[in-house]
């Protein structure tokens, strides 16, 4: 009974944490740039995932992998559902196709051990094939023929997203909560271009973030809605100078044009260039700026649009359908901790009498 009130209570505090997630990011509808906060959801006790311990712990074993990585991709795969199928045909907890079931050795993908211990054994093959934990995410989500075509992870959202998902997952499953925790990630899937015709208007298309200094340091953004100040210094829309290779760019003269790989040309002398970087992880910052997490990397892949704008990469509808579905699942949890309560002080008033 008093179990039920801890995760009835705990669950709301859960869901009013992704109220104010979903809540700030229908907010920054209209931000150019913005990139959306999504969560993975930890349940109580990981209950959905504890039935299946024993195989996932032998397997990590065997296979000398980490318990936590094998559970999230589990989650992420079938949510913890041993007789999940996939639209493709994929089987089981770890959504084997038939041809690499085979291949592993497993003779049923329904068997939850079996399953498990085929899916680890090729994921460690993966592993031992590329040397990185996210490369062999890509290649199980994608296939390795793809990750070795794109030399790294393929520019498909949803293999971007589904290794993101799981590293997500593992830090949460690392965590090993006793109540309901979201562990958020910024999903960093291209927002719509949106023409401007304004000269000052840029966009990326494609990886890649703009270079800004700021009194705390170097940060990057994808918002390109610059304008000059008063000394004719290319600014965000905060007030910070955008980098190029030669420091603060400077626009003195009348027209001003920028190629797809950032060269800023002005009255036909060219200028600067703008300094697009990447990382392999960027944590927000405020004011629509991230901060890099390592070392900067030079990324080929974009193209500088000037004249456009990146809008943020949020559906409102889905925010809308998804912020109704939390407020009604709060209510719904707050009329079961209401329902405990009240049977609890039955309980203790009533019953405990007689």
């Amino acid at each position: 009974m008093v179990e039920g009130l801890y995760v009835g209570s705990s669950t709301m505090s859960a869901r009013a944490q992704e109220l104010d997630v979903i809540a700030n990011n229908i907010a920054n509808i209209n931000t150019p740039g913005f990139k959306k906060e999504e969560f993975t959801f930890q349940s109580f006790l990981n209950k959905e995932l504890t039935a299946f311990s024993p195989a996932v712990s032998k397997a990590a074993q065997t296979y000398n992998l980490d318990p936590s990585l094998l559970d999230s991709i589990i989650q992420t795969e079938s949510n913890g559902n041993a007789n999940a199928v996939s639209p493709k045909g994929a089987k089981g907890l770890m959504q084997l196709m038939d041809s690499t079931a085979s291949m592993m050795g497993v003779s049923d993908s329904f068997d939850p051990e079996e399953n498990v211990l085929g899916g680890a054994k090729y994921f460690r093959s993966l592993l031992d094939q590329f040397g990185d934990v996210k490369l062999a995410l890509a290649a199980y989500n994608a296939g390795p023929g793809t990750v070795k075509k794109y030399k790294g992870i393929p520019p498909y959202k949803e293999t971007q997203n589904y290794v993101d998902k799981v590293l997500a997952g593992v830090q949460t499953l690392k965590k090993t909560p006793s109540v309901p925790t979201l562990q958020g990630y910024t999903n960093f899937e291209q927002g719509e271009l949106e023409t401007t015709s304004g000269k000052l208007d840029f966009a990326i298309e494609g990886k890649g973030l703009f270079k800004v200094t700021t009194p705390e340091g170097p940060k990057y953004t994808r918002a390109g809605s610059f304008s000059l100040d008063n000394e004719g210094t290319l600014v965000t829309s905060q007030g910070y100078p955008v980098l190029g290779e030669g420091g603060q760019i400077s626009i003195k003269g009348n027209e001003l044009s920028v190629s797809k790989r950032g060269e800023i040309t002005v009255d036909n002398e060219l200028i600067d260039k703008f300094i697009i970087k990447s990382f392999d992880k960027l944590e927000k910052d405020g004011n629509n700026l991230f901060t890099g997490i390592g070392d900067e990397k030079d990324d080929l892949d974009f193209s500088v649009l000037q004249g456009y704008i990146e809008k943020s990469n949020l559906n409102p509808m889905k925010e809308l359908i998804h912020l109704t579905e939390l407020l009604r699942a709060y209510e719904n949890c707050q009329a079961v901790v209401a329902t405990q309560d009240a049977t609890l002080d039955l309980l203790i008033n009533q019953v405990g009498r007689r």
